[in-house]
């Protein structure tokens, strides 16, 4: 297949612009000038599609005006000369206009490309309550369906049931995408005309508005964008009256907002004097493979009553070698898009879920013990923590918790008086069990030599370990809780009957990048602060399972054999939820850490993800129970079900084939 000129069209990327204007109400020829110059900017921007407010022809606020005919004239020939325009401009846009039909006024939105009005689309929810009077002026379109009417001697299709897909021939690259509009009050109603646009097909919301202010508005206006653009796995593109209108009796601030897939991508916060706008960079793709999953978007519905007309995208690409121009969103920890603004929420609400799962497993085992092997790592150290802030929410705990250090061939006395120092300040006894007489007992039953530090030497370990907490477990009629997090489990950086085993995984929902953040968390907490100091020497330390002895002063280290864990749990992220390729994570990657790891560092933990993620399924398909925590499950029995002997041709085939770029 022909390769394509750049990534941003091979990946499903589209740029889109919602603007507010600065003009004055009832100046329309003011009006269709500023909205030409936005254009002629944002074509610079490489835009390719932009939403101009509610009746930004005339303003909104032209009250009775809007009977006068000269202004509805005006209204109309102003969209005619924008068309003419647009024949020398390489984006798409979406104009609001008060338009005469059969004797009604409607208050429509226009979509105009390449020299030509390609529909109009009425609103269909007039509000009439308070400082509102649209019934006075308007028609409600909701009859209006399979019309048309003549703008400039050409039909021009009209109607609630307009559906139009963007399309470029020429390209075998090209994502083409759907969108739908709907006008202001319509995203408040009771019943949104976006939810049969998704339905239909749409991917993108288009939404004309001029949704006056008061204090908490904005607020509001933000969660029903989010919440729909989420419910319908859909871009929603909120465009809002501004500067343009009179502050006779109200104010319109202009707040504008780019949302996908309930993510606020930009906004603008409004209440500036001056024109503004703010792009976005939609992923497409992203949301094809969301709506690949989510079967209702493919249930019957009234979307065959809409009318989709295919537009050509007349727009050009951003000449993107790679993505490093890209207006991207994501993250360093996709996982925890939440906490790195609202930290302590997020980590909170973490702890919640998996407590409130240990209770209710508690509730169904009543067990007497909870048993946990623990070494002073992120993972052993997050699991005591959540089975102590657990069991004090019993009302009256019959549990007791044994946490068993269990030092094996290479563990270090650092590692020992880091478990100490950690259950005395948790105020909890704990067992030593050496491991060195049974190991030494096994290696010599089996004929290993102890001096050959291969992975029989490293498992074994491991499974003596595990052996030990299932065997006291049964002693204090007890449960052993699991230490393995989401990460492990998904690269297989386990022993198998060892511990990829246990009773219940408490944290294997729960990736490393967030095991660490919890840590952190929680060495800041009051109810904590006897172990502030432990608790962030183990959050900053490196990773390690201490399975071989140090060698010239230098331990294991789990990230020098598996790559950085922060690069494991952004690939899972983007593999597991979007069924990305090899070649866009990658390119994403270096977009999200260009300034930490280099090129090779990437691809090589890339292709250590996707070698150790197919061939550990057989692990993950014998594993225990393991509450849910982030979207992202690596369950065999729910979320995540492939055959234990997967091919990995495919993916091996793109990843030989990946480049570095050119810096």
């Amino acid at each position: 297949m022909e390769k394509p000129s750049n990534l941003f069209e091979k990946f499903g990327f589209c740029r889109v612009a919602v603007v507010s204007l600065a003009a004055k109400s009832a100046d329309v020829q003011g009006l269709q000038n500023e909205i030409h110059k936005t254009l002629l900017t944002l074509q610079k921007e490489k835009v390719q599609l932009a939403v101009f407010p509610e009746l930004c022809l005339t303003s909104y606020s032209c009250g009775d005006l809007f009977f006068q005919k000269p202004l509805l004239q005006a209204a109309t020939q102003s969209l005619i000369d924008l068309k003419k325009k647009s024949a020398e401009l390489s984006l798409h846009f979406v104009v609001g206009l008060p338009f005469l039909f059969e004797d009604q006024i409607y208050n429509l939105a226009a979509y105009v490309a390449g020299g030509k009005i390609w529909g109009l689309v009425p609103k269909i929810n007039l509000p009439n309550q308070n400082e509102f009077y649209e019934k006075r002026w308007f028609q409600s379109g909701k009859d209006l369906q399979n019309r048309e009417c003549e703008i400039d001697a050409e039909k021009i299709p009209l109607g609630w049931d307009l559906l139009f897909s963007v399309k470029n021939a020429g390209s075998p690259h090209f994502l083409s995408f759907t969108f739908g509009i709907e006008i202001c009050e319509d995203l408040w109603a009771p019943t949104q005309p976006s939810n049969n646009l998704a339905l239909a097909g749409a991917k993108v919301i288009i939404n004309l508005s001029a949704s006056s202010e008061w204090v908490s508005k904005k607020q509001n206006r933000t969660q029903l964008v989010q919440q729909q653009s989420n419910r319908l796995s859909c871009a929603y593109l909120y465009s809002g009256a501004g500067f343009a209108e009179s502050s006779s009796d109200v104010v319109f601030s202009g707040h504008s907002l780019i949302a996908e897939d309930g993510n606020i991508l930009a906004s603008l916060p409004g209440f500036q004097t001056q024109t503004q706008f703010c792009i976005a960079d939609l992923d497409l793709e992203k949301l094809t493979q969301k709506r690949i999953k989510n079967k209702s978007f493919f249930e019957k519905t009234s979307s065959q009553i809409f009318r989709k007309f295919e537009v050509p995208a007349f727009f050009s690409f951003p000449d993107f070698k790679d993505l490093r121009h890209l207006l991207f969103q994501n993250p360093y920890f996709p996982f925890s898009e939440n906490a790195l603004a609202e930290k302590s929420a997020a980590c909170q609400e973490v702890a919640e879920l998996a407590e409130f799962a240990l209770l209710k497993r508690i509730a169904h085992v009543q067990p007497k013990t909870l048993v946990l092997g623990i070494s002073a790592g992120l993972d052993s150290t997050l699991t005591l923590l959540l089975c102590v802030l657990a069991l004090k929410k019993l009302p009256n705990p019959q549990v007791q918790i044994l946490p068993v250090s269990m030092p094996g061939l290479a563990t270090s006395e650092k590692t020992n008086q880091k478990i100490k120092a950690l259950c005395q300040a948790l105020a909890l006894e704990f067992q030593v069990i050496d491991l060195s007489f049974s190991l030494n007992q096994h290696f010599q039953d089996i004929g290993q030599n102890p001096n050959e530090q291969d992975i029989t030497f490293e498992n074994a370990q491991a499974r003596e370990r595990t052996q030990i907490l299932m065997d006291l477990a049964n002693k204090h009629q007890g449960m052993v809780i699991g230490t393995s997090d989401l990460s492990e489990i998904a690269l297989g950086f386990s022993t198998y009957n060892g511990d990829q085993t246990s009773m219940y995984h408490l944290i294997g929902g729960i990736p490393k990048t967030i095991v660490r953040e919890m840590v952190f968390f929680f060495s800041e907490q009051e109810n904590f602060s006897a172990g502030r100091e432990i608790l962030k020497e183990i959050a900053q330390a490196a990773i390690t399972p201490e399975l071989l002895p140090v060698q010239n002063q230098k331990e294991q280290n789990t990230e020098e054999i598996l790559g950085p864990y922060v690069l494991h749990d952004f690939f899972l992220y983007f593999f597991y939820l979007f069924g990305f390729t090899p070649e866009k994570i990658f390119h994403l990657a270096h977009l999200a850490f260009q300034k930490k790891f280099s090129q090779a560092e990437i691809l090589r933990s890339l292709k250590i993800f996707y070698q150790r993620l197919i061939q550990n399924q057989f692990k993950r398909s014998a594993m225990p129970d393991a509450p849910k925590i982030f979207s992202v499950s690596l369950s065999s029995r729910a979320d995540f079900r492939i055959p234990s002997d997967t091919s990995l041709e495919l993916w091996s085939k793109e990843l030989e084939n990946l480049t570095f770029l050119q810096n």
